[in-house]
């Protein structure tokens, strides 16, 4: 293990309605049981969530790091994310006029029917700046969905720093390599390449990535279409591949990896 790699864990849970959603509907009592598999690890870690989490959240992570030291919290509302502050009309706007909604493949799926899914989805670059503002010594940011770990986990010192690289940003991806040779119908499309359950971010990195991912989401709007946070990644990953690693998984298998 590499002492000289000081990794940070960053989750978050906000709830957008996903309970009573005609489709694609997720209890948030769900998305706690996993999240605790997450809350087990036994790291250095900042969590974003909503008041009405913090009791549960707060006891889960307890478990793990019972002096609190290893832990921070945010508290606060969707309004208050970054990416609702820049985003929220404009891709509102755009979701709710009849061109967008003519054109999308899909007339069900949470990216093409709920703003703050997207909100909260885009956000997750912003989540990563802010956490290394409250710890600067980290030299590593892992995103990791707050679901994103499904079963129990049996090494909680983790992840493996000789994983980390120091000078990419490291997703993983279903296919690899990957091309999109029309933006507009992969965005609306189901094609799956780049993962948003969890991603890797050197810290000396999250500035020009969170600039990149801006432009993506801006030119996106702009030219009257967007789609999850994976096609922004996507999209983003095609303008400048030469400063990522792209790991190829399925589903969830970034715990196991980062493990070994």
């Amino acid at each position: 293990m590499d002492i000289n790699k000081k990794p940070l864990i960053i989750t978050a849970l906000y709830d957008i309605g996903r309970s009573d959603w005609k489709d694609f509907a997720m209890s948030y009592d769900t998305y706690l049981h996993w999240m605790e598999n997450t809350l087990a690890l036994n790291c250095e870690m900042v969590i974003f969530i909503q008041p009405k989490f913090e009791e549960r959240v707060r006891l889960a992570r307890s478990k793990a790091d019972p002096s609190g030291t290893m832990t921070k919290y945010v508290i606060n509302e969707i309004e208050d994310l970054e990416s609702y502050k820049q985003w929220n009309k404009p891709l509102t706007d755009l979701m709710e006029s009849e061109e967008f909604k003519s054109k999308r493949h899909w007339d069900h799926v949470p990216e093409m029917n709920y703003p703050l899914y997207n909100i909260v989805m885009f956000n997750k670059v912003h989540f990563l700046k802010e956490a290394h503002t409250l710890c600067p010594e980290a030299t590593h940011l892992l995103w990791l969905d707050a679901g994103g770990i499904r079963h129990g986990i049996d090494n909680t010192n983790w992840p493996n720093t000789d994983k980390l690289e120091s000078n990419k940003i490291q997703k993983f991806s279903h296919n690899v390599p990957f091309n999109v040779t029309d933006p507009q119908w992969h965005s609306f499309s189901q094609v799956r390449n780049i993962q948003g359950t969890a991603f890797i971010c050197p810290t000396t990195m999250i500035d020009w990535y969170i600039n990149e991912i801006n432009k993506t989401i801006g030119d996106c709007i702009s030219n009257g279409f967007i789609g999850s946070d994976e096609k922004i990644f996507d999209l983003t990953y095609l303008k400048d591949p030469n400063n990522f690693t792209l790991v190829k998984q399925g589903w969830r298998e970034y715990y196991d990896w980062l493990s070994k």
